[in-house]
């Protein structure tokens, strides 16, 4: 941009690399959680977790970050889980 400008820069394309082979939010899921060793910790991920897809109706997949911000700020709140667990794990998953 030039001094004074008020145009934004064009966007370059951002190419889509495939991290996993799961073909939707539920296999997704089932992988992150088979990667945790404690089944202790993949029941309380799990809970969170599903908490989290519940808020973005259009899905993990199709969420931009502002989306998934949301989502953990809704199941963050305490008027909707009071003193969760839900709540305890979804704090230290906020994004920049």
């Amino acid at each position: 941009m030039t001094k004074g400008s008020t145009k934004l820069p064009v966007p370059h394309r951002i190419a889509v690399v495939r991290a996993t082979r799961a073909d939707n939010d539920e296999q997704l899921l089932q992988s992150w959680l088979k990667s945790l060793s404690s089944p202790h910790t993949q029941r309380n991920f799990e809970t969170t977790a599903r908490r989290v897809l519940a808020e973005l109706p259009m899905g993990l997949r199709e969420a931009a970050v502002e989306d998934v911000r949301t989502a953990l700020g809704g199941i963050s709140s305490p008027s909707r889980y009071p003193i969760s667990r839900g709540r305890s794990h979804a704090m230290p998953w906020t994004l920049p």
